[in-house]
């Protein structure tokens, strides 16, 4: 599906309509760059206009999984507050009847250091749903933060210890 579309211009010419089939204002951004890129390295504007039409997206980022029982599921990466910031609301835009954030947060380190960053974000989403802090590189005992710190600043959030809990 598309999801924005708008006109490229080329220093005020319209050169074609793009519709994109990646959602949110920050793709149009993310397209628009890409274009001025290509055309300052030699490409067309009709190239740059079949480029962005053609592109569909890349991996963990609003990638459809499936629907369920009229549910529509989406994987992105989103793991700072800054890409959730920009993945809720175009989540949000798209006419669901509610957006539900499941979200895994990644490393101790970042979680306590955005800790409210991502408790101002994450309620953008109708509901808020969490794991345990995937710790990557980092050891728990090293830290002093969980999930439920975060939970804590955001009422009506839940969350559960693995994405197993979550699922059921």
């Amino acid at each position: 599906p598309a999801y924005w579309t708008f006109t490229l211009e080329v220093d005020g010419v319209p050169e074609g309509e793009i519709c994109l089939s990646v959602p949110g204002r920050h793709n149009v951004y993310n397209a628009l760059a890409a274009a001025a890129g290509a055309l300052r390295l030699g490409a067309t504007p009709a190239q740059c206009r079949a480029g962005l039409l053609a592109f569909a997206g890349t991996g963990r980022r609003y990638e459809v999984l499936g629907q369920n029982r009229g549910v529509t599921i989406a994987d992105d990466y989103a793991h700072h507050p800054a890409g959730l910031k920009a993945l809720l609301p175009a989540t949000a835009e798209m006419g669901y009847g509610a957006v539900w954030a499941v979200f895994h947060p990644y490393t101790f380190s970042r979680t306590e250091m955005l800790l409210g960053h991502f408790a101002e974000v994450l309620p953008i989403a109708d509901h808020v749903v969490m794991t345990a802090i995937m710790g990557g590189r980092e050891s728990p005992g090293d830290w002093d933060i969980t999930t439920q710190d975060l939970a804590d600043r955001m009422p009506g959030s839940v969350w559960f210890e693995t994405q197993e809990e979550v699922a059921r």
